[in-house]
C-alpha cells in the first residue's frame, strides 16, 4: 500500500502542477501578426518587444498531447509473438513417437509516448475554457518515430524517439460552450490572443518533469526564459476565430491507453505475486504463450506482456498496476470508435476473468479500478462509473497530500464508492 500510495500521488501530482499553470494564465499585450509557431515561440521567449496586434497563423488542432505521467509505461514492447514447435530426433519411450520442442518468437519494438486529452479548466479570473493543443501544418500524429543506431537507453523515450517541432504543441484557450470538433485534425488558421502566466508558478512543474515532457513542452514553457514561464493562445474573444482551410480530415494517430490498478487487502508479496500471475494468464490474445508471460528492461519497474493481438499490454508489478494501449485514429471517428469499442471489450474480459480466477485460485475478493485514461469522456466504457480511486486509497492520498483533490476531480477520477 505505501508503495501505491507514493506511485498514485507522484502521479496525479504532476497533473496537480500542469493545471495550476493552466489556472494562472492571464491576458497580455503582446501579439504578433501573421506568423508561424516556431517564430512566435522564439521572439516571445527571445523577450522581443512584439507589435500590439491580433496573432495569426496556421495550424493543425488536436484534443491530444503526449504524456508519460502514467501509472505504467515503458517505451520498450514486444510484437508478433508466436509459439513454434520443433520435431526433434528423440523418440518418446511412452508414445514411440518423435518428441517435439516449444519455443516462442517475438520481436522488439517500441512503444509511442501515450497521450492525453485535458479536461475543462478554471482559470484563477473565474472563467472557464478548454485546453486544444495546436501543432504545425506538417503534424501527422502522435505516433513517434524510433531513433536508428546507438545504444539508447531503452526505458527513456527521449534517448528512443526523434523528436521535432512537429511534436512540440502550443496550448490554445477555448470557450466552453464552442464546439470544435469540425476544426480538428485539419489544416485552419487561428486569430487570438497571447496569454501567459508567472515563472514562478511553472517552477513546480519544472522539477517534476521528466526529461522527455521537458522537451516536448519546449514550444509554450521555457524555464530559464527572461519572459514569463508559459505560453498560451486564447481563442475565446469575440473577434477570435479558427477557420477551416480546407474541409478534408487528415490523418491523426495517437497511442490511446487505459491504465487500472488490482487492489487487495493482503499485502504480502506472496499473494501480490500470485495475483499479478492470474492476471497476466487472463489477458486476451495470450493464447498458447505458456509459462513465460512477460519481459522487462532492467531494472524498469514496468514490464511488456507477451500476447498476439494488436493491443499492447503492460504491467507494474509493484502495485499490480496494468496497461492496456493501442494506436488509433482520431481523425475518423468511425474507426476511433470501433478500437476504442474493443479496447473497451478487452478490458472488461480481462477483469471479469482476472477477479473470478482470483477469487477460485486464492479465495480474495478483488477491485480492479481504471484510474487513468487518455480520455476520460470515454471512461465508462471501461467500468460503469468510469474511472475510479477505492476510497482507502483516496484517502491516504488526502492524508498525504490534501491538494491532490483538485487533480483527481480535474482528471474526473470519482472517490469509487461503487
Amino acid at each position: 500500500m505505501v508503495v501505491d500510495i507514493k506511485t498514485l500521488n507522484a502521479v496525479l501530482g504532476i497533473f496537480s502542477k500542469l493545471r495550476e499553470g493552466f489556472i494562472y494564465l492571464k491576458g497580455t499585450n503582446l501579439f504578433l501578426k501573421d506568423t508561424s509557431i516556431s517564430d512566435i515561440v522564439e521572439r516571445y521567449f527571445g523577450f522581443e518587444q512584439l507589435p500590439n496586434s491580433k496573432i495569426k497563423f496556421n495550424g493543425r488542432l488536436s484534443w491530444y498531447a503526449y504524456n508519460t505521467n502514467f501509472l505504467a509505461y515503458s517505451p520498450f514492447i514486444t510484437r508478433g509473438t508466436k509459439e513454434q514447435q520443433k520435431l526433434i530426433p528423440v523418440i518418446n519411450p511412452n508414445t514411440g513417437k518423435p518428441m517435439a520442442k516449444f519455443s516462442l518468437n517475438t520481436t522488439f519494438q517500441r512503444l509511442s509516448v501515450p497521450s492525453i486529452k485535458l479536461n475543462e479548466i478554471q482559470l484563477s479570473d473565474g472563467t472557464f475554457a478548454k485546453i486544444v493543443w495546436l501543432y504545425p501544418e506538417t503534424t501527422k500524429g502522435l505516433i513517434l518515430e524510433p531513433l536508428k543506431g546507438g545504444q539508447e537507453d531503452l526505458s527513456n523515450p527521449l534517448t528512443v524517439f526523434k523528436l521535432s517541432e512537429n511534436d512540440r504543441p502550443i496550448p490554445c484557450l477555448v470557450a466552453s460552450q464552442k464546439n470544435i470538433n469540425d476544426h480538428l485534425n485539419r489544416s485552419v488558421e487561428i486569430i487570438g490572443k497571447i496569454t501567459t502566466a508567472p515563472l514562478s508558478i511553472m517552477e513546480k512543474l519544472l522539477s517534476s518533469l521528466d526529461p522527455f515532457m521537458t522537451n516536448v513542452y519546449g514550444n509554450f514553457y521555457r524555464p530559464f526564459s527572461t519572459n514569463e514561464g508559459i505560453l498560451a493562445i486564447d481563442l475565446r474573444g469575440n473577434e477570435d476565430s479558427i477557420v477551416n482551410k480546407e474541409e478534408k480530415t487528415l490523418p491523426f494517430q495517437i497511442s490511446y491507453t487505459v491504465q487500472g490498478k488490482i487492489e487487495f487487502h493482503d499485502s504480502s508479496k506472496d499473494l501480490r505475486q500470485q495475483v499479478n500471475n492470474i492476471a497476466n494468464d487472463s489477458i486476451p490474445d495470450r493464447q498458447g504463450m505458456g509459462k513465460l508471460s512477460q519481459f522487462g528492461i532492467g531494472d524498469h519497474p514496468v514490464k511488456s506482456l507477451l500476447t498476439i493481438g494488436d493491443i499492447t499490454w503492460q504491467v507494474n508489478d509493484s502495485i499490480s498496476c496494468y496497461a492496456m494501449s493501442l494506436e488509433v485514429e482520431t481523425g475518423d471517428i468511425r474507426l476511433f470508435q470501433e478500437k476504442i469499442t474493443k479496447m473497451a471489450n478487452n478490458w472488461q474480459g480481462w477483469q471479469k476473468k482476472t477477479r473470478n480466477d482470483i477469487k477460485r485460485k486464492t479465495g480474495h475478493d478483488v477491485k480492479i479500478l481504471p484510474i487513468l485514461c487518455s480520455n476520460s469522456d470515454q471512461a465508462k466504457l471501461f467500468h460503469p462509473a468510469g474511472m475510479q480511486i477505492s476510497k482507502e486509497i483516496e484517502s491516504r492520498l488526502f492524508n498525504e497530500n490534501p491538494a491532490i483533490r483538485e487533480s483527481i476531480d480535474w482528471l474526473k477520477i470519482s472517490t469509487g464508492r461503487i
